[in-house]
């Protein structure tokens, strides 16, 4: 990495890095905790504007977070820098890149930007002294709770990342002291040894549980890859299906009387979205209660647990529940059902009273 790509990883107050070739762009995103990138032509006055419009978006940034810490942004010539252009964004334009902790998380062609940005930037946990405060969080997400002595200590600095890493699929509290809360009892906590709490949401309260983070709260890998775990998959409802119709969804339809699957779907998941710039959102749902919706692809209660992802189904699989290996397998093996007569949005649509939450 360049020193000057280094200097303004500490300072924000330092100009925005013009990013070229001799750059190691890659490792620049690896290392830095937040990397915007903006992608730029100049030639005419609908060009300059979006330039002025990204100046405008960084300094009212910068206006309300004056010192930034492991942020780098950066600004690459778009006809100048052809090799950075085709490897990042191709022929699209405007662009402008958001890595955070090493992975893509935004692709943003919108005019104005600011807003994306201090979306990034803003804290994504919140602090309470009694649990109580938390009752009227959003229980249509997952909730995850982290008891710490102090903020100005390690274990939390990486709670926080992975809790940027997660804010679109969790919820994030945290709690400080040597006390945490537990099912409304207080239970004293040890000097130094952080206690971080899962807790999921209302509709999946029936095949999940409550969880103590047993792992290193040291290690940021281990972490990450857990609290990915029990918050990139969630449960489909009507209510929440509204808000994901025009995404591209992967969706388990598991059997309420064997929902062992779902533990393996999660840890499958988990692990392929962190390794892959993956953008599918994944759920698992009550395969009774879309009977009508799977019967289009001849596929009836004996059929599951199957996968629905757009354009393909996938059918069952023996001894799925005792090995992983096995699901992944599974997981690739494409089975073509009966062609689509009804979409999911429609038949949703048709069948609200049948397809209700859990909660």
């Amino acid at each position: 990495m360049s020193s000057q790509v280094k200097a303004v990883s500490k300072n924000s107050n330092k100009a925005v890095v013009e990013l070229t070739d001799s750059n190691n762009v890659d490792s620049m995103i690896r290392m830095n905790e937040l990397v915007i990138i903006f992608f730029y032509k100049i030639g005419n006055s609908r060009l300059e504007s979006y330039n002025e419009k990204f100046d405008e978006a960084i300094n009212a940034v910068k206006k309300v977070y004056p010192r930034l810490k492991n942020v780098v942004i950066g600004k690459v010539n778009y006809d100048t820098q052809k090799n950075l252009v085709s490897r990042y964004v191709g022929y699209f334009y405007p662009v402008l890149l958001i890595y955070r902790n090493g992975q893509e998380v935004r692709r943003i062609s919108e005019i104005p930007m600011d807003k994306y940005i201090f979306a990034e930037l803003n804290d994504p946990i919140k602090p309470f002294s009694n649990i109580e405060e938390l009752d009227n969080s959003d229980r249509t997400k997952h909730l995850i709770i982290g008891y710490f002595d102090e903020e100005d200590m390690p274990e939390y600095d990486i709670f926080r990342r992975v809790a940027h890493n997660l804010k679109d699929y969790c919820q994030f509290a945290v709690r400080y002291g040597y006390f945490f809360n537990n099912e409304k009892s207080n239970y004293k906590r040890p000097p130094n040894q952080p206690t971080i709490i899962f807790t999921p949401n209302t509709a999946t309260q029936l095949s999940d549980h409550r969880e103590t983070f047993k792992g290193c709260v040291k290690k940021y890998d281990e972490l990450n890859l857990w609290a990915h775990k029990k918050c990139i998959v969630r449960e489909l409802t009507f209510e929440n299906y509204a808000s994901f119709q025009n995404r591209d969804l992967e969706i388990l339809f598991y059997n309420p009387r064997n929902t062992a699957i779902i533990k393996d779907y999660k840890n499958m998941v988990g692990e392929a979205f962190i390794k892959k710039k993956n953008k599918i959102i994944y759920f698992t749902a009550d395969g009774l209660q879309y009977s009508g919706y799977l019967c289009q692809f001849g596929l009836k209660k004996k059929d599951l647990p199957i996968i629905k992802k757009p354009g393909s189904v996938f059918a069952n699989t023996q001894n799925i529940y005792y090995n992983v290996g096995k699901f992944k397998a599974f997981r690739e093996t494409c089975y073509y059902g009966k062609r689509r007569s009804v979409p999911l949005k429609e038949y949703a649509k048709s069948n609200k009273n049948k397809i209700i939450s859990k909660s």
